[in-house]
């Protein structure tokens, strides 16, 4: 099932040339700058339509991202109806300047973007499986025209149920031989790599629900995909300590949303980059070196002081962020 809107312009996806570069210390003027996110729908917490402080974690959402100097892209995960129109009555969203992009597609899981750019297109794909989804937006951009596509996928089938495609649920693309969740993201990298011409710079992101060590990750990154964390210098996720991951806190309560201590445990949330042959991707240091309100890595995962009701973290998720240019060559 496809949404279409705008006119898509086929042609050869632009072969890569990416690399994380030393950052100007001061910001480009074309620079872009980019936040991922699955911000947690919480319909399964008790005390519904509360959602696990829904109205709070949106709050803190919106102080998080007037603290980056508003990000002119946030791509957004876990859109249910009650978050899409907490969204829309965000005070913070005015305050940016931001667009709400949506393709009226409303289902539990769904993704959405918040976007200070021109909008050219959008196509909202339901992924293998008729549940989860992939959202495409083309965008103008500083470094050119930017092909956005967000999604939320499924984990690898746990051992005994591996839930293999059919052709009730997997397009003709992809085997019958291969997994569900293997087909979603085929589909993610054929939605993000298609369109746009050339010149276009192409954004993968979302929560892919598989670490960095999996089949899945790999056969991104040898498509050609950056993971942008780790070419900003970031080093990898950590699970006994927390460091650098972004997911693992307790998504029915909010126990440990107020919980200073609380930590995640895995990285599958991911920001991938694909640039054309004419731009070599710098990636601003995880520390905002060029003091443009946005580094390279983690997003709100140092927990907040005085949230709103209480919280210090607004999602089980901790988000990703990018700050990059394109240097020409």
């Amino acid at each position: 099932m496809v949404l279409v809107a705008g006119v898509l312009v086929a042609a050869a996806t632009p072969v890569v040339s990416a690399a994380a570069g030393s950052a100007p210390r001061v910001a480009p003027k074309d620079d872009l700058r980019i936040v991922t996110m699955n911000i947690l729908h919480g319909i399964v917490c008790p005390n519904a339509p509360d959602d696990c402080q829904g109205d709070d974690r949106m709050a803190l959402l919106g102080q998080q991202l007037q603290a980056a100097k508003c990000p002119p892209v946030v791509a957004l995960e876990e859109i249910a109806p009650r978050t899409y129109d907490r969204v829309v009555a965000a005070p913070w969203v005015k305050q940016c300047k931001y667009k709400i992009v949506w393709h009226d597609k409303p289902l539990t899981d769904r993704e959405l973007v918040l976007t200070t750019l021109p909008v050219t297109s959008q196509k909202l794909t339901v992924l293998a499986g008729n549940f989860r989804s992939a959202y495409r937006v083309e965008l103008r951009s500083k470094v050119g025209p930017l092909v956005l596509v967000v999604t939320h996928q499924d984990g690898d089938p746990v051992p005994g149920d591996p839930k293999p495609c059919n052709p009730a649920e997997c397009p003709p693309e992809c085997p019958a031989e291969i997994t569900l969740s293997d087909c979603q993201t085929i589909q993610a990298k054929a939605l993000a790599s298609e369109g746009a011409g050339s010149k276009a710079i192409r954004v993968l992101t979302g929560d892919f629900n598989v670490t960095a060590t999996s089949a899945r990750y790999q056969s991104i990154v040898a498509d050609g995909w950056v993971d942008s964390h780790l070419a900003a210098g970031n080093p990898e996720c950590d699970p006994a300590t927390g460091a650098q991951c972004t997911s693992g806190r307790d998504d029915m309560s909010t126990v440990d949303l107020t919980n200073p201590a609380s930590r995640t445990t895995e990285r599958i949330d991911f920001l991938f980059v694909k640039a054309p042959r004419n731009c070599k991707v710098r990636f601003d240091t995880p520390k905002d070196r060029d003091k443009d309100g946005l580094g390279t890595g983690l997003f709100g995962h140092e927990p907040a002081t005085n949230g709103p009701g209480g919280l210090v973290y607004l999602s089980d998720h901790t988000g990703t962020a990018a700050d990059l240019a394109c240097r020409k060559g």
